[in-house]
């Protein structure tokens, strides 16, 4: 088939008036965006410029009726591939204040915390028992210690008369009333007399004093609980006439008959000088 003429073609599509040299809509879009980008920097020179020294002169970015147009369309197709981005503006940044030294705290002296001393607890005072009788006292092997008082100052020995025969208490248990007797020397208990600083004879515990408190011729000696109240107890000795004399009475212990027998009773008699009124006392 024939291809048909353009003369043909040309009747039944005309072609379109000639609009002459007016730009199309996309012109007008890219030179639009071009003068955005081109405000924009210029903005940005402007600051930039501002912190610039002031000897230095800014450097004029070209204006858009200075640039050819291939060059304006040439920035409008980086401008539709490439946003521009936005330099952030520098603000003067005021250097932050340097916060003051605070001085060292000095750490403050304590006082030293004294320990509680643990106080000892008051010794309460021991309760004094209540009065008990004296527990009776130990017996030697020989009974004549018992009852024996507190002692007494004085020389302490035997009392030597008739035939060297020395005066003792009848038993190993004596009491108020036992009575004396001559008998041989022995140094028992029974014989250790003591001349006691308050005038009395004293042995086994006992006291020398007279039967019945009688102070007649013949009266017999015996013992008794010592009494210092009692002048009937006491005696004086004479050691230069070797007499044992009872001060109440004013007689001298005497051997009864003047018998050396062992177990001869003692008595008291008128003083006369005879061998059965003569003592040696310690």
């Amino acid at each position: 088939m024939p291809s048909p003429r353009f003369s043909s073609t040309f009747a039944s599509k005309p072609s379109r008036a000639s609009r002459g040299l007016v730009p199309g809509r996309r012109v007008w879009a890219t030179l639009g965006g071009t003068v955005a980008a081109v405000a924009v920097i210029a903005g940005a020179t402007t600051v930039a410029a501002s912190l610039v020294d002031d000897d230095q002169e800014p450097v004029a970015a070209p204006s858009p009726q200075e640039l050819e147009p291939s060059e304006l369309l040439a920035d409008a197709t980086d401008a539709e591939t490439e946003e521009p981005e936005e330099e952030p503006v520098e603000e003067d940044e005021e250097p932050a204040e340097e916060p003051e030294e605070q001085p060292a705290e000095q750490p403050v002296e304590r006082a030293p915390v004294e320990e509680p001393v643990e106080e000892e607890p008051a010794e309460e005072p021991a309760e004094e028992p209540a009065d008990e009788p004296d527990p009776p006292a130990e017996r030697d092997e020989q009974p004549e210690r018992q009852n024996q008082p507190a002692r007494v100052t004085g020389p302490t020995g035997l009392i030597v008369g008739l035939a060297e025969k020395c005066a003792e208490s009848n038993t190993y248990e004596p009491g108020n009333g036992t009575g004396l007797h001559l008998w041989d020397c022995n140094g028992s208990d029974r014989q250790q007399w003591t001349v006691a600083s308050d005038g009395t004879l004293r042995v086994q515990g006992f006291c020398l004093s007279l039967g019945g408190g009688a102070t007649a011729d013949g009266t017999p000696v015996v013992l008794a609980t010592c009494d210092s109240t009692q002048a009937i107890q006491r005696w004086r000795i004479e050691r230069a006439a070797g007499d044992i004399v009872n001060v109440v009475a004013d007689r001298c212990l005497d051997v009864a008959n003047a018998n050396t027998s062992n177990g001869t009773h003692l008595q008291i008699a008128n003083c006369s000088g005879n061998p059965a009124q003569k003592w040696t006392a310690p």
